[in-house]
């Protein structure tokens, strides 16, 4: 049983691979190579030569299945570091973003949805802009985002989008010279969230890897605000 569940294990890896030749392990250590015709669980195994020739072994007899090594090798390296097609989560983190009214910030989010293919994430997220000075205390951008990259090294250029709505709070110093006091006054408002970012990715393998990108904001609104700052965070 334990060498079925290999089998069919192996087996399943490389489905759709059909330009490179299947393998067939047996336990006396002769090894069939040629194409698949059949494969039965817990029964047999068919695999026919380029000559022609049909080969039926039964479970018992085969070790495992597998295709060109050369052939796998290759694909393996191509397709290492690649995003894969399915859920994808990210979180960015900006120590330090500079906006128009020069105010310093730090920016956090995280953004959930699916990867289409390395060229297309789609998905939607939320974040928090605390702000070190000035009068933006803060804001929450809630934001659909689009990420591709490109490349198939460790290294990849990566670029996105960001367009959403952000609710942000305000405070403003108003100083009356005639009655000499100094007031303190609050508001609150949402505003049209947007964002770009141009960097790279960092991949140690396919399901993770570091992003270290130059992400670039604008909110125009109740409040509005331009900033910039270096993004760093990882993909999952």
């Amino acid at each position: 049983m334990k060498r079925i569940i290999t089998l069919m294990t192996v087996m399943a890896c490389f489905i759709g691979i059909a330009s490179a030749q299947d393998i067939v392990y047996l336990n006396n250590g002769s090894i069939i190579k040629g194409e698949l015709t059949e494969i039965i669980l817990n029964e047999k195994v068919s695999i026919k030569t380029q000559d022609g020739s049909l080969f039926v072994f039964s479970a018992s007899e085969v070790k495992s299945v597998g295709k060109d090594q050369d052939y796998i090798s290759t694909r393996a390296t191509e397709t290492r570091y690649i995003a894969p097609t399915g859920y994808r989560g990210f979180v960015d983190i900006t120590a330090f973003s500079l906006s128009a009214q020069k105010a310093l910030s730090f920016k956090v989010s995280t953004t959930h949805g699916y990867q289409f293919n390395q060229y297309a994430f789609l998905g939607g997220g939320v974040g928090l802009d605390l702000s070190y000075s000035a009068n933006n205390a803060f804001s929450i951008p809630v934001f659909a985002e689009y990420r591709g990259n490109a490349g198939k090294g460790s290294v990849q250029f990566t670029y996105g989008a960001r367009l959403g709505m952000e609710y942000g709070t305000y405070y403003e110093t108003i100083y009356d010279e005639v009655a000499i006091t100094v007031t303190d006054v609050f508001t609150a408002g949402l505003g049209v969230y947007s964002g770009l970012r141009i960097g790279m990715r960092i991949a140690y393998s396919p399901h993770f890897a570091f992003n270290i990108s130059s992400m670039t904001t604008l909110t125009l609104g109740a409040f509005s605000d331009f900033a910039t700052g270096l993004s760093i965070g990882f993909e999952f």
